[in-house]
């Protein structure tokens, strides 16, 4: 009898923790590169664009290389959340905002079928009215282990940054190099720790090493 208690104690605790995050990733918006009808900004929002790099820091027979799902920003005025979608290793992100300070707040890694995710606060500027771009970001992901981290770090002025503004160009044709203001998180480099996170592939529940 006590063997069974402590099963449905540990599937309720499962489940509230399975809910809390499940309210968290509701609650942000999504955004994305989405003009309005004349090319340019949707009004009132100010454009965002950044090259993203994820990236293995160690090989000992690792089978997948990471990705970027997504990051989580948060408006430090009114508290809303925005999650941008990357799904991607190495790509030029644009979206559109509302002015303010934001924070970055947290990255999901995808590596095949699993998933881990980081908690973060990097923070950084939108003007009203004024596009910002916000350099390269190096996401360095760590092997496998008991305390694993991910080592984010911004750089400004590479040369890759007029390719990148003519991505953006591309989808914002009214918008040209020189209007974009260019910036860095704060502070420029930090670590934090990964922790794993559903889907999982379809093992049995013992595999799982988290629970």
């Amino acid at each position: 009898m006590l063997g069974g208690e402590r099963w449905s104690l540990r599937w309720s605790l499962f489940g509230l923790v399975v809910l809390q995050f499940l309210s968290l990733v509701s609650c942000a918006s999504s955004v994305g590169m989405s003009p309005d009808d004349s090319g340019g900004p949707n009004t009132g929002e100010s454009l965002v664009a950044a090259r993203v790099i994820t990236v293995l820091l160690e090989r000992p027979g690792r089978m997948y290389d990471p990705s970027l799902i997504f990051f989580e920003l948060q408006h430090e005025a009114t508290g809303e959340r925005f999650r941008v979608d990357v799904e991607n290793a190495d790509k030029v992100v644009v979206f559109q905002v509302p002015p303010g300070s934001y924070q970055v707040t947290r990255v999901q890694i995808g590596e095949g079928p699993f998933r881990s995710m980081a908690n973060l606060a990097l923070e950084f500027q939108v003007e009203g009215g004024r596009p910002v771009y916000l350099g390269t970001w190096r996401i360095g992901v760590e092997s496998p282990r008991s305390d694993r981290k991910v080592l984010i770090s911004t750089v400004n002025g590479s040369p890759e940054q007029d390719k990148d503004l003519g991505v953006v160009m591309t989808e914002y044709p009214e918008v040209t190099a020189q209007d974009f203001r260019v910036a860095a998180l704060t502070p420029p480099e930090t670590e934090a720790r990964l922790y794993e996170v559903m889907p999982y592939p379809r093992y049995q529940p013992y595999f799982r090493r988290h629970w």
